[in-house]
C-alpha cells in the first residue's frame, strides 16, 4: 500500500500513518479472492515469506463524510484524512470503508484548545486530529458520559517518501530541465568541435600548401643558382681574349692530319686489293679461258682507272684548309 499512497504535505504524513496500521502500510493489494489464494501459494507456501496481503475492491457507492469541512473551519479544521492522500480509487474506497477517513477531520492548534466545545457541539465526530493528538469520544453505556481520549501522534516513518513526493517531482522536474540544459550544451558542443575538425583541416591544407610553396622556392632558388652560374660561365668566357686565326690553324691542322691518316689507310687497302688481284688473276687465267680472262681483265682496269680518279679527288680535298666564316 506504501507505493499506492502520496500523501500531499509531508506533515500530514504522521496523520495517515497513526491511523492506518503497519500490517495494512505493508501490505500487498490484490482485486480478488482467487489473485490472494494464488499470491498465497506462491509467496508464503513455496517461497516461506512472510508478507501481508488485501483484498480491495471498487465500491459501488461513494463514501462521502457526513458534514462539508466548512462546516468545521471555525473549530481549526481544514481536512478530512481523505483528502490528505492521492491513491487509486480503490485503495481510497477500502481506507472509506476500513478506517472512515473521510469522517475524520484534520485540525491545528486551535482545535487542541477547543476540545471540549468540539466533543460538546459535534457529537457525529467521532475521532479528530489536532496538531498533535488524535482524540477518540466515546459514551458510557452505564452512565450515558461522553469520554474522550487522547494519543500522541509520533512522527511518520513510513510516509516519509511518499510526503516527498511532490519534492521528488519537484527534483525531477529540474533534473529534466538539467538533462535539456545538457542536451544543448553538447549540441553546441558538437558543433563547437565540428568548427575546430574544420579549422584543423584548414590549417592541414594551409600547411601542405607552404610546404609546396617551400618546395618551388628551393627549385626556383636552385635554378636561379644554376642560371647564376653559367652566367659567370658566360661571363668568363666572353672576357677571355680568344686568337680566331691560330685556332683556325690549329683546327685546319688537325683535320689534314686526320685525313692524312685516312689516306694512308686507303693507301694500304689499295696495295692489299692489288695483291689480292694478282693472286686471283693468276687462279683465274689458269682455270678460265683468254676470251673470257681479257673481258674480265678490261672490267678490272675500268674499275681500278675509277678507284684510282676516286683517290686522287680525295688527296686533293685533303690538302685544301676548310673556309672559315669571316
Amino acid at each position: 500500500m506504501l507505493a499506492q499512497l502520496t500523501v500531499r504535505h509531508p506533515a500530514w504524513s504522521k496523520f495517515v500513518e497513526f491511523l492506518l496500521p503497519e500490517r495494512d502500510l505493508t501490505a500487498f493489494l490484490l482485486e480478488d479472492y482467487d489473485d490472494l489464494t494464488t499470491f498465497n501459494e506462491h509467496v508464503r507456501r513455496q517461497k516461506g515469506w512472510r508478507v501481508n496481503a488485501l483484498v480491495i475492491s471498487k465500491s459501488k457507492q461513494p463514501f462521502r463524510a457526513p458534514k462539508q469541512i466548512d462546516a468545521y473551519r471555525h473549530l481549526g479544521f481544514q481536512h478530512y484524512i481523505s483528502e490528505l492522500v492521492d491513491a487509486p480509487e480503490t485503495v481510497l474506497n477500502y481506507l472509506c470503508h476500513q478506517y472512515k477517513v473521510h469522517q475524520i477531520p484534520v485540525g491545528d492548534e486551535r482545535s487542541k484548545e477547543l476540545v471540549e466545545r468540539i466533543v460538546e457541539t459535534c457529537p457525529e465526530m467521532r475521532r479528530f486530529f489536532t496538531a498533535s493528538d488524535l482524540y477518540s469520544i466515546s459514551k458510557s453505556r452505564y452512565s450515558g458520559r461522553t469520554v474522550s481520549r487522547c494519543k500522541q501522534v509520533p512522527p511518520a516513518k513510513w510516509l516519509t517518501g511518499a510526503a516527498n513526493r511532490d519534492a521528488v517531482r519537484d527534483k525531477q522536474d529540474q533534473l529534466q530541465k538539467v538533462r535539456a540544459e545538457m542536451d544543448q550544451l553538447k549540441e553546441r558542443v558538437g558543433l563547437k568541435q565540428k568548427q575546430l575538425r574544420d579549422v584543423q583541416r584548414l590549417r592541414e591544407e594551409s600547411a601542405a600548401q607552404r610546404k609546396a610553396l617551400a618546395e618551388k622556392r628551393s627549385s626556383h632558388s636552385k635554378l636561379q643558382s644554376d642560371i647564376d652560374m653559367e652566367e659567370r660561365k658566360l661571363s668568363h668566357l666572353e672576357s677571355m681574349d680568344v686568337d680566331l686565326d691560330a685556332e683556325k690553324r690549329a683546327l685546319a691542322q688537325a683535320i689534314a692530319k686526320v685525313n692524312d691518316g685516312r689516306v694512308a689507310a686507303v693507301a694500304a687497302l689499295t696495295d692489299t686489293f692489288q695483291k689480292l688481284d694478282g693472286v686471283c688473276l693468276r687462279k683465274m687465267q689458269a682455270e678460265m679461258g683468254m676470251d673470257l680472262w681479257k673481258k674480265l681483265a678490261h672490267d678490272g682496269e675500268v674499275r681500278a682507272a675509277a678507284f684510282r680518279e676516286e683517290m686522287n679527288k680525295l688527296k686533293v680535298s685533303t690538302t685544301t684548309p676548310p673556309s672559315t666564316a669571316p
